[in-house]
């Protein structure tokens, strides 16, 4: 089943005979790449069977895989999203709990595609859900530079009140994408 595609992109939910066409996929062999090629490979399909989270495979122009991308269901607290006034305390959210795209496609647009799809799916849930939210290494300057290019906003700034580890745990920063104000 392809949820979305074009002559250029075909985004579909994981299946072992899908998880074969990845066997060689690498997002590259930083710390963070690594993470996400062995969450692919080793990971996903559990998951996905725990119902924890979904994996959506990314294919490009000639069935190649190109990227991944893995969403659960999330909630936040709206005292951390910077300039929202939100009517609740909890605020639904869609977790994009792992994104990749092969070393060798990307910046070719394939990343900004696959934050668009998952865009698209949140809205389109039959519930109510107000962002995305996602975790990324503080170390890993192109994904945070990515996500904001994307509208990603990171978590406001620490309070007196906060300690460093409720806004960085381990190194990760959270950050956010207003779908209701993207409308």
């Amino acid at each position: 089943m392809t949820l979305t595609s074009d002559d250029k992109f075909a985004f579909e939910p994981l299946t072992e005979e899908g998880l074969r066409d990845f066997a060689g996929f690498s997002c590259g062999a930083e710390a963070w790449h690594v993470d996400l090629n062995e969450y692919l490979r080793d990971d996903a399909l559990a998951h996905q069977a725990y119902e924890v989270s979904k994996t959506y495979l990314c294919y490009g122009a000639s069935a190649e895989p190109v990227g991944f991308v893995a969403v659960s269901a999330a909630h936040i607290n709206r005292a951390n999203v910077k300039g929202h006034r939100l009517p609740y305390e909890i605020v639904p959210a869609l977790l994009i709990g792992r994104l990749g795209v092969s070393e060798a496609e990307q910046r070719r647009g394939y990343g900004k595609k696959i934050i668009a799809v998952v865009r698209q799916m949140a809205r389109e849930l039959p519930i109510g859900c107000r962002m995305l939210a996602l975790q990324v290494d503080v170390e890993n300057v192109a994904a945070v530079g990515f996500y904001e290019r994307q509208r990603f906003i990171r978590m406001r700034e620490k309070d007196e009140n906060a300690t460093y580890r409720d806004y960085v745990q381990n190194s990760m920063y959270w950050m956010f994408y207003d779908l209701y104000a993207s409308r």
